[in-house]
């Protein structure tokens, strides 16, 4: 199965929407099989499947250079993770010659994904920095896409040498010729979009008609993260371990990717993902240790892993209120809860966790016993092999959910009302928090607590 993107306005300068959705595999027309500005496109370049630092080598004439040039300071999971779409999207139709200019996390992102020639890394400040500038000259690019709209990026933008810039539309580019824009923050239709379609739009200004003609065909499952088999190995010996000390005979395997055809019956509104079955088990992501895990029945078993930390987000749970949800989702049938730490909270958490369970506010300290906790070493790939093996991901940030939507498992977001639209999920599941961490009271904490509760236990199908 695979996800796709499609537009369904067919008589608008621009589509109202993208709507993603599952196609059977014989519905999908390979890359090769698409229309495109060069007629040899797709064919096999494994010299280009490498991502490179500041590579030197010489671009095909008759290939379009497009640069994605990521502004934001801010190297977030969530910023970097949701750009991928579109850096697939305009080297399949296009077949153009891809050069990225970003920070660290998006390079780990790019590891082993084919779609992207060459990445650049941005040095220091993106406009203060004058070899940025140079850098991005080098290319004499035909369109440089940027993610930023604020005035003094575009102001820098103006003075490279590209061709033609594809941005949102502001006051400080809407005269400008070289500049093609997209409404995204006046036009009401696209301030619904999230900013994976809207950078999508982006890549549109290229070519709209070549766009439309051939968006429905990606298969954007290419766009998964290629993790590392080291990382998956790691993680499954990981989970072999802590399980193995936990009662958990009487479980046959993990339920992660066999619930999705059911998923969409809690949602209100069409989801813009459509996930169809799949058992992580019987696909080539898994890996045959997982067989060998101490699992002996046919009851499948629900690794929910639980994220209590955000950097970014103001609206979360307190420490302890994820605790309480931690215990309550311990206390479910078949359910195992998963935390990963890193290096800078691990060891505040493990103190303050275990203060809990021996407080009195804790109802049942021998649920955290069944609570699996992975010290992760700020490894991207290894939180992405963890969350991989998950049967949902409950989290606060955004970066997470995004991650764990990119592998294709559900989510519940414990989010502001602000953080459903431009950082929507695709599943749309949330539990929306009224106020900001610094003013949440204790009962509408216990109300979100429960409520993901509810909605957990709906999705799964539980009825205790």
């Amino acid at each position: 199965m695979v996800r796709s993107t499609r537009n369904i306005v067919q008589n608008s300068l621009l589509p109202h929407n993208f709507i993603y959705h599952i196609l059977k595999p014989n519905n999908v027309i390979q890359a090769n099989n698409l229309d495109s500005i060069n007629p040899l496109a797709h064919q096999a370049d494994t010299q280009n499947h490498n991502i490179v630092k500041n590579s030197k080598n010489i671009i095909s004439s008759n290939k379009i250079v497009l640069l994605f040039v990521y502004a934001v300071d801010n190297d977030g999971l969530g910023d970097n993770i949701i750009t991928l779409d579109a850096l697939f999207a305009a080297k399949r139709i296009y077949n153009a010659h891809i050069v990225v200019f970003a920070r660290k996390m998006l390079q780990e992102l790019l590891i082993g994904l084919d779609f992207v020639d060459e990445f650049v890394m941005i040095e220091g400040s993106l406009i203060d920095n004058p070899s940025n500038q140079e850098a991005i000259n080098t290319y004499a690019c035909d369109y440089l896409i940027t993610d930023s709209s604020k005035k003094r990026h575009l102001q820098f933008f103006a003075k490279t040498n590209a061709k033609h810039i594809l941005t949102a539309t502001k006051l400080t580019n809407l005269f400008h010729p070289r500049f093609k824009t997209v409404p995204i923050y006046w036009h009401l239709p696209y301030r619904k979009l999230r900013h994976q379609e809207t950078h999508l739009l982006f890549v549109r200004l290229v070519d709209s008609a070549l766009f439309d003609k051939n968006i429905a065909k990606l298969d954007f499952t290419q766009t998964e993260l290629a993790i590392p088999q080291k990382s998956r190995d790691h993680l499954v010996r990981f989970l072999a371990d802590e399980l193995a000390l936990r009662d958990v005979n009487g479980f046959s395997g993990f339920a992660n990717r066999t619930l999705r055809d059911r998923f969409t019956q809690s949602v209100r509104k069409p989801p813009k993902i459509i996930f169809g079955t799949r058992d992580a088990i019987d696909t080539p992501n898994a890996h045959d240790a997982l067989n060998a895990l101490p699992l002996v029945s046919n009851q499948k078993l629900f690794l929910i892993f639980v994220n209590p930390f955000s950097i970014a987000a103001t609206t979360s749970l307190h420490l302890q209120g994820f605790f309480r949800l931690i215990e309550k989702i311990a206390v479910l049938p078949y359910c195992i809860p998963v935390v990963a730490t890193y290096p800078r909270v691990h060891s505040s958490f493990m103190e303050i966790l275990e203060s809990y369970a021996d407080s009195g506010e804790c109802k049942d300290p021998a649920a955290f016993r069944r609570c699996i906790i992975y010290h992760n070493n700020k490894s991207i790939h290894n939180l992405a092999a963890l969350l991989e093996q998950m049967s949902f991901v409950i989290s606060p940030s955004t970066g997470t959910l995004h991650l764990a939507s990119n592998l294709l498992i559900p989510t519940i977001g414990i989010v502001s009302k602000r953080d459903t639209k431009r950082w929507g999920t695709p599943d749309g599941r949330y539990v929306v928090l009224q106020n900001p961490l610094d003013s949440l009271t204790n009962t509408e904490e216990k109300q979100a607590i429960e409520s993901s509760i509810i909605m957990l236990k709906n999705v799964l199908q539980l009825t205790t």
